[in-house]
């Protein structure tokens, strides 16, 4: 596109780019808008665990981008997703905090490689196939998908700034049926996870998880509830890391009289025993607890509030979500550490548990258990 029409480099915006319904959908919905587009496929393939991230491979991107006539970028990121995601999760397992891939995907690898591509072409905007509500960094958990803007709630306040959600507006089915007439609805589903992460298969994972393990915690060892009580033997520590659901004998569970009508989750190590120590789901409530790593969506601190209200959420939890909001007060210590105090106990406190923290619909913090 030449001449006075042309669109400046400021006017384009970026695409995170799979080629799955979303993304395209996304893409299509900019485009009648006039913007002009380039997409980004961020790809996986060539780590030891690759299954092709979501389902969603590079061939499918380019030739959904090529039918939508939309150009695109193809960026490798297994080196950055090895550095920043695999190896941070191993290291939160052997440090008894639950493991965040997820998470730690798009605040370490999805969002900050787009926006390192959309600095390069001189692009000011980036939108993604995320469904919440987002308005000049001002982000709320709507919708029946509020796990989706927990991912996003994690970056940083001036990325967030750029980030345009195209999708807000609509209800999954709404997308299913737009994704229907662009005939982009063809989304594969075979979602291999680990702990959750779409681009981890469970074997690969494994095999690459004990290469990087000390010996000492891939040998197996006891499994005790409540710190004391043996309830059986796991097979390595680096396969239950905290906050992961252990499945045991029933049998054996009511001989040591541990009700069987509630999961047990992993809820600490020791390292010198490669001992795993598990609790009732219902154990795990706590009241109160120390957080860090606090960012700051709404500028709270800058005002100098000693305290702040909040609705606490776990992270990725929906408004369906067994485990709904509890209000609680937020004491800063400093801009990035607080002490959490809730109204009541709130179940999964776990260390390493990631927590969004709002005012209604609207998100002002996100955080982690100390």
């Amino acid at each position: 596109m030449t001449g006075s029409n042309a669109p400046s480099p400021s006017s384009r915006t970026l695409v995170g780019f799979t080629g799955g319904p979303r993304s395209s959908v996304a893409s299509v919905l900019l485009k009648t808008q006039g913007i002009d587009v380039l997409a980004a496929f961020l790809d996986f393939a060539g780590s030891p665990w690759d299954t092709h991230c979501r389902g969603e491979n590079r061939e499918r991107a380019e030739a959904r981008a090529k039918t939508l006539d939309i150009p695109l970028v193809v960026v490798p990121v297994a080196p950055i997703f090895e550095a920043l995601v695999a190896d941070a999760a191993l290291h939160d397992v052997l440090a008894g905090r639950i493991p965040q891939t997820c998470l730690n995907c798009h605040s370490r690898v999805v969002l900050p490689v787009l926006q390192r591509i959309a600095d390069e072409q001189g692009i000011a905007r980036i939108a993604t196939g995320h469904r919440g509500s987002l308005e000049e960094g001002d982000l709320r958990r709507t919708g029946g998908e509020a796990s989706q803007a927990d991912w996003l709630a994690f970056l940083p306040r001036a990325l967030l700034g750029r980030l345009q959600l195209p999708l807000s507006s609509f209800t999954p089915e709404q997308v299913r049926k737009l994704a229907q007439e662009i005939r982009a609805d063809d989304d594969p589903g075979n979602r291999a996870r680990v702990g959750g992460h779409c681009a981890l298969a469970r074997g690969a994972w494994m095999e690459w998880t004990r290469a990087r393990t000390p010996e000492e915690l891939c040998r197996p060892g006891p499994i005790r509830w409540r710190g004391s009580l043996p309830l059986g033997d796991h097979l390595g520590v680096f396969e239950n890391p905290v906050g992961s659901e252990i499945r045991l004998d029933p049998s054996r569970l009511r001989d040591a009289r541990v009700p069987t009508d509630e999961k047990l989750l992993v809820a600490g190590i020791d390292e010198a025993t490669a001992t795993l120590q598990v609790l009732l789901a219902s154990e795990t409530a706590r009241s109160e607890v120390e957080i860090e790593n606090l960012n700051w969506i709404d500028p709270i601190p800058a005002r100098g509030a000693p305290f702040v209200e909040v609705e606490a959420h776990i992270a990725g939890r929906t408004a369906e979500s067994s485990a709904p909001a509890v209000r609680g007060t937020l004491f800063i210590h400093l801009e990035r550490q607080a002490r959490l105090v809730l109204s009541r106990p709130m179940a999964g406190l776990l260390r390493g548990a990631p927590l969004v923290f709002c005012s209604g619909d609207r998100v002002l913090a996100t955080g982690w258990v100390a």
